[in-house]
């Protein structure tokens, strides 16, 4: 195994910004070069951890992606810019770390074609958000060919601004106002498209929106999304499971 961290102002520098340094966790299996693996491409996890982008949960980042590097993927943490620092700027992140998987790809041994993101509660919203707004024009000024992923996997996400299953302060510091209206225009269940890559859903709580625009869910053999029940299972709140919403 190899691990190494990156800091996207290193790498692009239009994410410089004073007081904020995202940085990028990188996990990369061994070769594996007695079983002939050592030029085999591997799926990419992208994982977003939670922390109501005020900050970013320890318990949501390292410990997942062990999970996943133990099976193979290679895995990257990202550690996004919180409050103060608003959107659009978590998303921009979120393009640079799929410009470091593709500009890295040949050297990590990873399938660009088998990208997915996977959020933790506010980091779920990220996740979810980013797979409908990749190529939105304050991502674009960033990442004029900012790309999309394949798949998501929100483990009990904030995703809708209702007022009823909103979690409101994630949604405060995102936007940083409290304007609802403003809320609105981050709030995943209304940006969803056909054309928005097939996620899963795993959940610990009773607030998820009952329906959506499209299925959540997804049947992309390369993605293990027992991984969602594993990582929500092992808290001491309700056990989360991967669920058809729609």
């Amino acid at each position: 195994m190899a691990c190494k961290r990156l800091y996207l102002k290193d790498d692009f520098p239009q994410l410089s910004n004073e007081g904020t340094n995202p940085r990028v966790d990188v996990y990369l299996p061994a070769p594996l070069e007695e079983m002939g693996r050592e030029g085999q491409k591997r799926p990419v996890p992208v994982i977003c951890p939670g922390g109501a982008y005020r900050f970013c949960s320890r318990r949501e980042a390292e410990p997942i992606a062990l999970h996943f590097l133990t099976d193979g993927y290679c895995v990257l943490v990202l550690s996004c810019s919180v409050a103060p620092k608003m959107f659009p700027r978590q998303l921009q992140e979120v393009a640079g770390v799929l410009e470091l998987i593709c500009q890295n790809a040949e050297q990590w041994h990873c399938d660009t074609e088998k990208i997915a993101l996977m959020g933790f509660s506010a980091g779920g919203h990220l996740a979810a958000h980013y797979a409908n707004a990749y190529d939105i024009p304050q991502v674009r000024w960033a990442f004029p060919h900012s790309k999309g992923v394949q798949a998501s996997l929100l483990c009990y996400p904030v995703i809708s601004s209702r007022e009823d299953l909103r979690h409101a302060e994630s949604f405060r510091n995102l936007m940083g106002t409290e304007d609802w209206a403003r809320w609105e225009q981050v709030s995943c269940e209304k940006l969803a498209t056909g054309k928005t890559p097939p996620p899963s859903c795993g959940t610990r709580r009773r607030t998820m929106p009952s329906r959506l625009p499209t299925p959540w869910c997804t049947d992309r053999p390369w993605l293990n999304t027992a991984y969602l029940l594993k990582c929500t299972s092992s808290r001491k709140e309700p056990t989360g499971w991967p669920r058809r919403m729609g």
